[in-house]
């Protein structure tokens, strides 16, 4: 059965029920890409910007070519000059080809392939005030994962809360650090990570694009926990939540259905909760 994402959402918040009822129980390989690709690709431009931190803010038109400690390495006059990260609040850059291949990968299931694209790009910009890097250095982490390497996974988003900060770093932080855990079998600590998020995004039927693609890793992986704790009719709700509401992040929501169809599969008669 196909549930889409273009149902009536009023509709779907009435299958929906009491927020008391869906976390009342207590306590993969997932990419946070969610349609971040075309934005880079309709959004970004030449030459690159360092946008200045100050009143006003002010932007400077830069060749970026890496990340070394604590500076901005952009091209000089005769060689290469430092900008310290700490002066600048974001940069507009578009993402590397290396960055858009290795996410292409991903999504194909692609690993070996990804990998070395993906801690390429990380090696180079990790730390860099940008969508892509930040994304890059959550999928490191989740090819790690695949790879079974969870402790390489779990040094990834430990790196990642040192050099990003902010509530939306925070919650893609929590569902990285949540898909170890389901990787880990420690279902419980999964679940204490994502319900919280999960009950923040259902304020909402239309998140904000930031923060979208963790709100649909979130249910998707919630979903995993549910079903792996023998919960079918909770998995499947939020599988669906995934499918039909929370589809931002498109590997998300594409195993979402799968699992769903197979839920289905497995008990014809399986309700929501």
């Amino acid at each position: 059965m196909v549930y889409h994402r273009n149902e009536d959402p009023m509709k779907l918040r009435r299958l929906l029920p009491p927020r008391q009822r869906l976390f009342a129980i207590g306590a993969t390989f997932v990419f946070a890409l969610g349609g971040i690709l075309p934005a880079f690709a309709q959004t970004q431009q030449a030459p690159d910007q360092l946008i200045k931190r100050g009143t006003p803010a002010t932007r400077e038109n830069v060749k970026i070519l890496r990340v070394e400690g604590a500076n901005i390495i952009v091209a000089a006059t005769g060689g290469e000059r430092g900008v310290p990260l700490s002066t600048v609040s974001s940069v507009v850059m578009k993402a590397p080809q290396e960055f858009t291949d290795g996410s292409q990968a991903a999504v194909e299931g692609d690993v070996d392939k990804a990998l070395p694209l993906i801690r390429g790009v990380v090696d180079q910009f990790k730390g860099l005030p940008v969508a892509w890097a930040r994304q890059a250095l959550l999928l490191l982490s989740d090819l790690y994962i695949a790879q079974d390497k969870l402790d390489e996974a779990e040094k990834v988003i430990a790196e990642f809360q040192k050099l990003y900060s902010g509530a939306n770093a925070a919650m893609q932080a929590a569902v990285g650090s949540a898909n170890i855990a389901l990787a880990r079998k420690d279902y419980a600590k999964a679940r204490e990570i994502l319900e919280p998020i999960v009950q923040k995004a259902l304020e909402t039927l239309t998140p904000a694009a930031a923060v979208a693609p963790a709100y649909s890793q979130a249910f998707y992986l919630l979903g995993q926990v549910a079903e792996a704790e023998g919960m079918y009719p909770q998995a499947l709700q939020f599988y669906l939540y995934t499918v039909t509401i929370y589809y931002h992040d498109e590997k998300s929501a594409a195993a979402a259905q799968q699992k769903a169809d197979e839920l289905r599969k497995m008990d014809s008669a399986l309700f929501l909760p």
